[in-house]
């Protein structure tokens, strides 16, 4: 059974209660998520959800279903990708469960997962059912499994994604099919809209916005126009660059506003496991629906992975495990984690079973980031936005997600056939630069020469002279700050040290540590937005009754 508010989709109007035998379930919905309740099962999903079938298979977009599965026990069934997360953690025969790890600190003893704290300091997330909270573990997706007093249990995996290795595909012999599955998508994400809605259209250098622009040219003059500047200059003039093409106004928000208050972030509106440097888009969310009273929003998670994949790779597993293991020995030594302590061996052993899933590197690649980065960093910028507009996610309907992953390698990689299907939709987009490469998208070079040139010369100069601010590339709002303010170091570094959790794992002063590291040229603001979060997580939940 749940804590009181334990399954937590917050900011929403509603509570539902549902009751089976032994279990009491409270669920209170965001803002892009229904409830539909029976005798027989609760199903939790977006508003895209196929709600009326058992079959998981043919439940389309994001759901949760709970359904009384007799003799004490309860049935649940998870999405394709896990979208709607559930953690839990059984104690003396009662199983609590929760979408919010905030929840469950208290009632699991209150301790850190040196495991679940080192993989998502190394790693860049924790990895399958390992969290950062001792005790507590993390439901797969695309799984129907059994609670019992006792805990979880899995029973079956309904779905499992796949990769078409070969690389003779023709691009015509799939183009128009592709733009068909890819506008049903939207059309079934967006069909039960108000036509009172005011959306917010985000505008980007990258694809997925692009893609949502030119497949939306309707909404063009009823929606907010908006770019979030995080990176400066390198997006900022692309994005009104496509503005300007479109004749729309483009509303800039400072990610800056709002990240200087790092340390306050607030965990009960996401999973807990959201790294505090990449909360950059939740101001432009709250600031759209408060100050221009938008409703709704169309975002393009997933269809980057379907049709970019820039995270899969055909290099075998064990390559692909060497050069993690690689950078998680990188971070480690930015952290001073004794690389020889059992901690970490065992840290290396988790990441041996969540790569070697496969004999081929595309579909070991895909496996990892699909049950890892995607669902428990990527997606979580997803579930913030939702607290503050719907909004609506094509990239993960069945139809779309099957089409992309039938695509034959050749034209998945290197956004090929993106970049071709919003060349078909609309050209003028598609001749503006492409923030990856400083080019139209279908050039044929990889990158500009002055865009080669100046990232190599950059980087490696960085090296050699560190902490130059006109030698950077690119910087974050969160590394900014970081770099620049020292209050703002001074700030944050008090917070993390006042962390039992973070000490125990990393020990002390470990803020200074890396501030020390950055001065020599070493990126480290994301490793610093792990110890902010993994403290903020720590404080949070044990204040909670």
């Amino acid at each position: 059974m749940p804590l009181d508010d334990a399954f937590g989709l917050l900011n929403g109007a509603d509570i539902t209660l549902y009751q089976a035998v032994g279990w009491s379930v409270r669920i209170k919905c965001d803002k892009s998520h229904l409830i539909v309740a029976s005798d027989e099962a609760l199903v939790v999903g977006d508003r895209s959800s196929t709600f009326s079938s058992e079959n998981p298979l043919l439940r389309n977009g994001a759901f949760l279903v709970f359904e009384d599965w007799g003799g004490g026990t309860l049935k649940v069934t998870t999405d394709r990708l896990a979208t709607i997360p559930l953690y839990y953690v059984a104690k003396n025969g009662v199983v609590f469960f929760s979408s919010r790890l905030v929840d469950l600190v208290r009632v699991a003893g209150g301790a850190v997962s040196g495991l679940g704290a080192l993989q998502w300091a190394l790693l860049g997330q924790p990895l399958e059912a390992v969290t950062p909270v001792r005790d507590v573990a993390l439901v797969p997706p695309a799984t129907i499994g059994i609670f019992t007093p006792q805990g979880y249990v899995p029973q079956r995996e309904y779905w499992c994604a796949w990769v078409n290795e070969k690389n003779d595909g023709v691009l015509g012999d799939y183009l128009d099919d592709g733009i068909a599955v890819l506008e049903y998508a939207h059309r079934r994400a967006l069909e039960d809209v108000s036509l009172d809605a005011v959306y917010a259209l985000p505008v980007t250098g990258g694809l997925d916005s692009r893609c949502n622009l030119a497949i939306h040219p309707e909404l063009i003059d009823k929606s907010v126009l908006f770019h979030t500047d995080d990176l400066g200059n390198f997006e900022l003039p692309i994005a009104r660059d496509i503005a300007r093409y479109l004749g729309g106004d483009l509303h800039i928000f400072k990610a800056a506003d709002w990240m200087d208050n790092v340390t306050e972030i607030d965990l009960s509106i996401e999973t807990g496991e959201f790294n505090a440097a990449h909360w950059r888009l939740v101001g432009s969310a709250q600031r759209l629906a408060a100050d221009y009273g938008c409703t709704t929003t169309v975002d393009g998670f997933f269809q980057d992975f379907l049709f970019k994949a820039s995270f899969l790779t055909q290099i075998e597993p064990g390559r692909i495990f060497e050069k993690s293991l690689n950078s998680a020995l990188y971070r480690a030594k930015l952290l001073d984690v004794d690389v020889s302590s059992p901690g970490f061996r065992e840290m290396v052993e988790s990441l041996s079973e969540s790569i070697f899933t496969a004999s081929n590197g595309l579909a070991a690649s895909q496996k990892y980031y699909m049950r890892n980065r995607s669902r428990r960093l990527v997606y979580n910028i997803v579930r913030l936005n939702q607290n503050f507009l719907d909004v609506r996610t094509p990239g993960i309907d069945n139809d779309l997600m099957e089409f992309g992953l039938n695509l034959p390698w050749n034209l998945r990689s290197n956004a090929f056939f993106y970049k071709n299907m919003i060349s078909r939709l609309d050209s003028g987009l598609a001749r503006i630069r492409y923030d990856k490469s400083g080019l139209p998208l279908l050039a044929r070079r990889e990158k500009s020469f002055s865009r080669r040139f100046k990232t190599y010369f950059l980087r490696n100069l960085n090296h050699i002279i560190p902490n130059r601010t006109f030698m950077l590339d690119t910087e974050t709002s969160f590394g900014r700050a970081f770099r620049k303010s020292p209050e703002f170091r001074s700030r944050v570094g008090e917070f993390v040290d006042r962390s039992e959790w973070c000490e125990e794992v990393f020990g002390r002063a470990v803020i200074e540590r890396l501030e020390s590291q950055r001065r020599r040229g070493r990126p480290v603001e994301d490793v610093v937005g792990v110890l902010v979060t993994l403290a903020a997580l720590e404080l949070q939940g044990n204040r909670k009754a």
